[in-house]
């Protein structure tokens, strides 16, 4: 699924080894986030727009289902629990990390104040286990929440401008960040610890993924630099070893 600026939500699919789009829905405010539910969940899609809102959809019948409201700027950024269909966390340029009831059309938290961001939220995530949710922001800095009892675990600093992306290790225990100083942080999740700086990006890093399968592979994305230097995606051998306190190396491969 992708959304843009011109207010329209694309579904594609692959067929015949071409990418396809196989439905459009027509939103209206630009969209500025999007995901889907866990595999095996239901399907379901939420987005985020530019009129503050929180949209729920069942995908392939182009059905809004739930709008959810409380953001008071634009919603920037996305994520369901990865063991709750249900629950969806949204980060906003209201400087708020909100957790939201889908089914019952409800906000269930809200991250800001003392323990939030002081500016803009640009990324959000759960870890795999659910049980934490981490945000970053144009402030430099994430936050660490516990996604259970609300409680801020640590403010994670160190970035020398807005943080764009985060991304949780799918099987050890790592979250890897970036941004606009083109550096690779990566971060103990239990703690917040940081562990190691990962430089090589001449643009600013607005996109990072591991493989689902064993987070032996990262995935990096960078723009607004030196032409011809940037927008690109790296590919990066990560290896964390087999206990969750071991870090090894991150080895650019391609």
């Amino acid at each position: 699924a992708t959304g843009s600026a011109d207010g329209e939500i694309r579904l594609w699919r692959v067929v015949a080894s071409e990418w396809r789009c196989v439905k459009t829905l027509e939103l209206g405010p630009a969209v500025t986030s999007c995901r889907f539910q866990p595999a095996g969940a239901g399907g379901m899609l939420c987005t985020g727009s530019a009129d503050n809102a929180v949209r729920v959809w069942k995908a392939l019948k182009g059905d809004c289902v739930a709008v959810l409201h409380g953001h008071r700027e634009l919603v920037t950024a996305l994520c369901y629990d990865p063991f709750n269909g249900d629950v969806i966390c949204s980060g906003s340029h209201d400087c708020t990390v909100r957790v939201w009831c889908a089914g019952r059309k409800e906000q269930t938290r809200v991250f800001e104040g003392k323990t939030g961001h002081k500016s803009p939220v640009l990324c959000v995530s759960y870890n795999p286990n659910g049980d934490l949710i981490i945000a970053g922001a144009q402030d430099r800095t994430l936050r660490l929440w516990n996604a259970r009892s609300g409680g801020l675990i640590k403010v994670l600093g160190g970035h020398e401008g807005m943080v764009h992306a985060l991304a949780f290790h799918t099987q050890n225990e790592w979250l890897v960040s970036g941004g606009k100083d083109k550096c690779l942080r990566i971060w103990r999740e239990s703690d917040g610890e940081h562990h190691k700086d990962v430089p090589g990006h001449r643009g600013t890093v607005f996109a990072l993924a591991f493989d689902r399968e064993t987070g032996c592979v990262l995935a990096s994305g960078d723009g607004d630099g030196p032409r011809g230097k940037t927008n690109n995606v790296w590919l990066w051998r990560f290896d964390a070893g087999n206990k969750k306190s071991r870090f090894n190396r991150v080895q650019h491969t391609h």
